[in-house]
C-alpha cells in the first residue's frame, strides 16, 4: 500500500533535524530509489545510531572500568589504611558493587522514562547523570560513604547506559541487514573504553603500587564525565532525535529503501505497513505518539489489504502478562541472567587482585590491560564479524560453553594445580573473556 507523496513528505519534514544537518533532502520523493535517496536514508540513522553507541557506551565501559585499578589503593591507603585485612576487603566490596547497585536501579528507570518520555530524553538524562555523578565522585575526597552514594548514582548512568542505548540504536536501524553490526558497536565501545580506563590506570601507575595521590584517582574518576557531556550536547542538538519509531513517523518508503541498500534487493516486491497501537496510520501521528509500531509485511501483487489488528491486540502489563508476553520476558530474563551471573563483573572488577595473586612477579596493572583489555576489545570484532552470519543463537551457546570451561580451568587453578596457578589463571581469563565478548 503506497503512500501518498504529500503524507511521505510531511513525515520527512517532521524527522528533519538529521537531514537539515546533512543536506540531504532527497528522500521527498521515495518512491523512487535514487542513489542519493538511499544515500539519505543511510545518512538518516547512521549517524544518531553510531553517536548513541559510541558514548553510551563509554560511558558504560569507563566508569565500570576505572575502579579496577584503583579500589585498592582507597581502601587500603587513602580511607581505611589501620583496618584489618579483612575489614578492607569486605570495603572493598562496598565500593565495587556500589556502581552496580545503582546500575539495577537504573536499568529499571532507563526502561521507564523511555516509554513514558522518550528514548531521545532518556539518553539525554543519561548524560546529565553522568557528567554529575563523575564530578562529584571526583570531589568527595572526605567520605568513603559519599564516594559510594556517588557511585551508586553513577550507577543509574550505566544502567540507563545499558537499557536505552541498545534500544535506541535497534529502533532506528530498523530494516537494514547490518542492525546486528550496528548493536555490536555498542559493546565495542564498551570494551575500547574499558581497555582506556585500563591504561590510564597503568599510566597513571606504572609500578602498580598501592599508594597513589589524591589527584591521581581524583582525575581518572572526573574524566567519566565526559561522555555523559557530550551524549547530553547531542541530543540537546538533536544529533541524536527522537527514535522514528517511538515518534510512529518511520514510514514504509523508508524501511524499503534501508532493506535495498543493505540487501542490494528490489524492494518494491514487498512493503511494510506500519500501524501504532492506537490504530492510526503511522505517517499521520503525532510526534508525541506513544504507540509501539507493528509492521505488517504485505505482498505487492496481493490484493489483499493489511488488517489493523491493534484493536484486539494487548497493551501494557495485560500484554507483559499475557501467555505470550510471559514467554518473551522470560526468555529476556534467561539471557539477561546469563551474561551476568557468568562472572564477566569479576574478571573485569577484580582483575588486578586475581593477577597479583597469580603471578605476583608482574605489576598486575600490566597484566590486566593486555589480557582483559586488548583483548576484551579485539574479541568484540570476532562477534562484530560473525554476528549476522551465524546469529545470535549459536553464538551465545558456543560463548557459554567456553565460558563454563574457564571457570572450571580457574577452579582447578587454585585447586588441584595451584604450583601450575598462574599459567591456568591467566589462560582461562583469556578463554573466558574472548567467549564473552564473542558470544
Amino acid at each position: 500500500m503506497k503512500r501518498a507523496a504529500s503524507q511521505t513528505a510531511a513525515v520527512n519534514a517532521e524527522y528533519s533535524p538529521i537531514a537539515s544537518l546533512t543536506a540531504f533532502t532527497s528522500l521527498q520523493t521515495p518512491t523512487h530509489h535514487t542513489a542519493s535517496a538511499t544515500t539519505s536514508t543511510m545518512t538518516h540513522y547512521v549517524a544518531p545510531a553510531l553517536c548513541a553507541a559510541v558514548f553510551g557506551g563509554w560511558i558504560y565501559g569507563y566508569n565500570l572500568g576505572i575502579t579496577s585499578g584503583l579500589t585498592t589503593s582507597l581502601i587500603s591507603h587513602t580511607y581505611f589504611p589501620e583496618a584489618d585485612p579483612t575489614t578492607q576487603s569486605l570495603y572493598q566490596g562496598v565500593l565495587t558493587s556500589s556502581i552496580l547497585m545503582g546500575g539495577m536501579l537504573g536499568s529499571f528507570g532507563g526502561a521507564a522514562i523511555s516509554d513514558a518520555s522518550g528514548r531521545q530524553t532518556a539518553l539525554l538524562l543519561t548524560g546529565v547523570i553522568d557528567l554529575c555523578a563523575a564530578v562529584l565522585q571526583s570531589l568527595w575526597t572526605f567520605s568513603f560513604l559519599g564516594l559510594v552514594l556517588t557511585r551508586t548514582m553513577l550507577g543509574l548512568a550505566v544502567g540507563m547506559a545499558g537499557v536505552c542505548v541498545p534500544q535506541y540504536v535497534s529502533e532506528v536501524t530498523h530494516g537494514s541487514k547490518y542492525s546486528g553490526k550496528f548493536g555490536v558497536c555498542f559493546q565495542i565501545a564498551i570494551c575500547a573504553t574499558i581497555l582506556l580506563a585500563q591504561g590510564l590506570n597503568l599510566a597513571f601507575n606504572p609500578d602498580g603500587s598501592d599508594e597513589i595521590a589524591n589527584w591521581v584517582w581524583q582525575v581518572q574518576l572526573a574524566l567519566g564525565a565526559i561522555p555523559g557531556a557530550i551524549l547530553a550536547l547531542l541530543c540537546m542538538l538533536q544529533i541524536i532525535p527522537e527514535s522514528p519509531m517511538y515518534a510512529g513517523k518511520l514510514d514504509e518508503s523508508e524501511v524499503q529503501q534501508r532493506q535495498q541498500l543493505t540487501n542490494g534487493s528490489d524492494s518494491d516486491s514487498s512493503e511494510w505497513d506500519i500501524q501504532n497501537t492506537s490504530g492510526h496510520n503511522s505517517a499521520a501521528a503525532s510526534p508525541t505518539a506513544r504507540g509501539t509500531a507493528h509492521y505488517v509485511r504485505v505482498d505487492a501483487n496481493s490484493n489483499e489489504q493489511p488488517q489493523d489488528s491493534s484493536r484486539d491486540q494487548k497493551t501494557g502489563w495485560k500484554q507483559m502478562m499475557s501467555r505470550g508476553g510471559m514467554q518473551h520476558m522470560g526468555v529476556a530474563l534467561i539471557l539477561a541472567a546469563a551474561s551476568q551471573l557468568t562472572g564477566i563483573n569479576i574478571i573485569i572488577l577484580y582483575a588486578p587482585s586475581i593477577f597479583s595473586e597469580a603471578a605476583p612477579s608482574v605489576n598486575p596493572l600490566l597484566l590486566t590491560l593486555v589480557c582483559v583489555g586488548v583483548w576484551n576489545l579485539l574479541s568484540v570484532f570476532l562477534s562484530f564479524a560473525l554476528v549476522d552470519k551465524l546469529g545470535r543463537k549459536v553464538l551465545m551457546l558456543g560463548a557459554l560453553s567456553a565460558m563454563f570451561a574457564a571457570e572450571v580451568l580457574m577452579g582447578l587453578a587454585y585447586s588441584a594445580f595451584s604450583d601450575q596457578k598462574s599459567a591456568l589463571a591467566i589462560a582461562a581469563i583469556i578463554i573466558f573473556v574472548g567467549a564473552y565478548e564473542t558470544g
